[in-house]
């Protein structure tokens, strides 16, 4: 029973869809599918528009005249004189109005235009007027003009058509009165007896909550027509294909259709608030970088012994202290080699000593500097506060070298350069428009 359900939900499902999208894509069905119309159009209340269709008609029986074995050329003259006049009324009046569809008469006008005088700004009145005129339509060349209108302004006739109005003002519509009404009784049957089976499955359950377990099959009975004159609140059926894939989900055991879609849009959604707030992030990094003084970062140029030292200048102490560890027990050791080559060819070309002292020499001053330098880091108290004090003469003075040359703003520069180009990069890769 549940599969039998799920089939009548589907085909109902396919119907609204399809009846919704029925009057937008009308044009297409007409001029491809004119069995579907012929059969569809009467339940939306569509029929031939009598000016076009007889219009039509008359260039028919033009076109029989010409191909018949001995051309009557007074039915002829009749008939062009008839579309003439026809051509000055469609252009008055105009038949499209109705059916919203007035860019299709200037599509009409437009081709006459350029095909009588060649340019747009020709009466059109003129051009059919010339168009269907006995001058132009001679043994030689009816059977062109008759080719041009066939391919580029009947189709734009065949696709005009009357639609009738309802006693509330509304165009006539049929699909609902006529086989939506069946389906939404079916639904409800369906629904009052989904809660009843809850109601006795599940025995502390009142009616009220039995009922809400089974809501989303209420969406079942919202009617796939406009309720309220002028409000177009037709396509809230389309909610059903909610329930739908509820019932996909149960019946079958296959992922829920609307699951699927609600979950693609919201990593969809999410991914696009993420990068726009990554891009944020970095905008208002460069605002805060920009509008930091830098200089006031900087170690002061002279400095009180009784002022306790800065955070900052802790910081930048620790930072000093740590770079050198890595020079001496990283850096230092690995281009050992290459000093001491340095140091040797500085006292070859300094002093004339032979290439061995020379050697000897050099070898034995990196091993002292070595050595130097090594315990220059040793827990010495004394040789700890000297080296403190050299760090902070250090800082001292490159604080005030760096803030008379405009290093801070420099750097200040560099890094708002870096944060824009961090940002456009990001953009670039994500594609977000902003």
């Amino acid at each position: 029973m549940e599969l039998v359900l799920l089939i009548v939900a589907t085909v109902n499902l396919g119907w609204v869809m399809f009846d919704l999208s029925y009057i937008p894509f009308h044009d297409y069905y007409a001029l491809h599918l004119a069995n579907v119309t012929h059969i569809y159009d009467p339940i939306k209340g569509i029929e031939p528009h009598y000016t076009t269709e007889n219009y039509l008609k008359t260039i028919d029986a033009l076109e029989a005249t010409f191909k018949g074995k001995k051309p009557d050329l007074a039915k002829q003259a009749k008939l062009l004189a008839s579309l003439r006049q026809q051509s000055e009324l469609i252009v008055d009046e105009n038949p499209f109005l109705l059916v919203d569809k007035q860019g299709t008469l200037e599509r009409i006008k437009n081709r006459i235009r350029l095909h009588v005088f060649g340019t747009k700004r020709a009466s059109s009145k003129a051009s059919f007027l010339k168009f269907w005129s006995q001058a132009n339509f001679t043994p030689e060349r009816w059977n062109k003009e008759l080719a041009f209108f066939d391919k580029s302004l009947r189709p734009l006739f065949e696709i005009n058509y009357y639609r009738s109005y309802a006693e509330d003002g509304a165009f006539v519509d049929n699909y609902w009165r006529q086989f939506d009404v069946w389906f939404m009784g079916i639904f409800a049957l369906e629904f009052v007896a989904r809660t009843v089976a809850t109601r006795f499955q599940f025995s502390k359950t009142t009616w009220r909550e039995a009922a809400g377990a089974n809501s989303i099959d209420l969406l079942n009975l919202i009617p796939a027509v406009n309720l309220i004159l002028g409000v177009h609140v037709g396509w809230l059926a389309l909610t059903r294909f909610l329930s739908w894939s509820e019932h996909i989900e149960h019946v079958l055991n296959l992922p829920s259709p609307a699951g699927w879609l609600l979950h693609y849009y919201a990593k969809a959604i999410a991914d696009e608030v993420s990068d726009l707030v990554v891009v944020n992030m970095i905008a208002q990094m460069q605002q805060v970088v920009q509008e930091t003084d830098f200089s006031k970062l900087l170690p002061a140029a002279t400095r009180s012994v009784s002022i306790a030292p800065s955070q900052t200048s802790t910081a930048l102490n620790s930072l000093v202290k740590a770079q050198t560890d890595i020079v001496l027990n990283g850096v230092l050791p690995q281009v050992k080699p290459e000093l001491e080559k340095f140091i040797e060819y500085k006292i070859r070309t300094t002093a004339p000593l032979p290439s061995s002292l020379s050697q000897s020499l050099a070898v034995t001053t990196v091993k002292a500097l070595f050595k130097v330098v090594d315990q220059a880091f040793q827990q010495d108290p004394k040789e700890a506060q000297l080296l403190q004090q050299l760090l902070d003469k250090l800082l001292s003075v490159l604080g005030a070298e760096w803030r008379s040359h405009g290093t801070a703003e420099d750097l200040q520069l560099v890094l708002i350069e870096l944060l824009e180009k961090t940002k456009q990069e990001y953009i670039r890769r994500n594609k977000i428009e902003v």
